[in-house]
C-alpha cells in the first residue's frame, strides 16, 4: 500500500502493523484532510494506491517524490497481528509459523510477508517503529516542512500494550528474525549507527 502525497513531494510505502494508521492520520492533518481525532481509515482510501498483487511492483513513484517506509522489530510486529486478531497466547507460536509459510486464516493472504517485500523494489529512507516521532519529523524537514507546521503526533494505535504478550522461544524469535532478515538487519544496523538514512545497507 502506498500514499502519494497531495501538497508535498513524499511516497510513504505502507508496511502492515509498522504504525501506518497513526501516520496516515498524522499526514492527511499534516495536508489539510482533518484533525487528530478524525478516523484514519478514511484518510487511508483517500490516500492509498494498493497494487493489484503483491508480486507487482509498487505505482511509479512521481520524480522528484522522496519514498519512505517504517520497519518494525520482527516480532513485535507479529505480536501485533497476533493482539488484533485475538489470537490466545498460548497459541501464537502455531499462528505464527503458518504466517511464515503464508497458510494462516489471517491476516489476508498478501499481508503474509517479510517487510522488506514492500520496501525492496523502491529506494526509499528507511524509518524505525521505535523511534518514529523523531524520525517522522526529521523526514519531513529535510523535505522543507517547517517544524511549526507539523501536527503533533497521534499515536493511535495503543492496543498493543494492553493486550497479554505471548512467550517466545529463542528458537521462534530466530526463525521469525529469519524469515523477515532484510527489516531485522535494517533495523539491527540503525541501532549500531544511529543515522538517519539508511538506503545503503551492505
Amino acid at each position: 500500500m502506498v500514499i502519494l502525497g497531495k501538497k508535498y513531494d513524499f511516497c510513504f510505502i505502507h508496511i502492515p502493523k509498522t504504525g501506518g494508521s497513526s501516520v496516515t492520520r498524522w499526514i492527511a492533518w499534516l495536508e489539510g484532510l482533518g484533525g487528530p481525532n478524525g478516523e484514519p481509515n478514511g484518510w487511508q482510501t483517500i490516500y492509498h494506491k494498493i497494487r493489484g498483487s503483491m508480486h507487482e511492483p509498487h505505482p511509479d513513484i512521481p520524480k522528484g517524490y522522496q519514498a519512505f517506509c517504517i520497519v518494525r522489530d520482527p516480532v513485535d510486529r507479529l505480536v501485533s497481528w497476533a493482539n488484533m486478531l485475538e489470537i490466545e497466547p498460548s497459541l501464537f507460536e502455531r499462528w505464527a509459523r503458518s504466517v511464515m509459510k503464508g497458510k494462516a486464516e489471517k491476516p489476508p493472504m498478501e499481508l503474509q510477508v517479510p517487510q522488506h517485500h514492500y520496501f525492496e523494489d523502491n529506494d526509499a529512507t528507511i524509518l524505525i517503529f521505535d523511534k518514529l516521532e523523531e524520525q517522522l519529523f526529521w523526514f519531513f524537514s529535510e523535505l522543507g516542512v517547517d517544524k511549526e507546521d507539523m501536527p503533533e503526533f497521534p499515536h493511535c494505535q495503543k492496543g498493543d500494550k494492553n493486550m497479554p504478550t505471548p512467550t517466545v522461544s529463542a528458537k521462534l524469535w530466530r526463525d521469525i528474525v529469519a524469515w523477515d532478515y532484510q527489516a531485522a538487519k535494517i533495523i539491527h544496523s540503525w541501532n549500531r549507527s544511529d543515522a538517519h538514512n539508511l538506503r545503503q545497507i551492505d
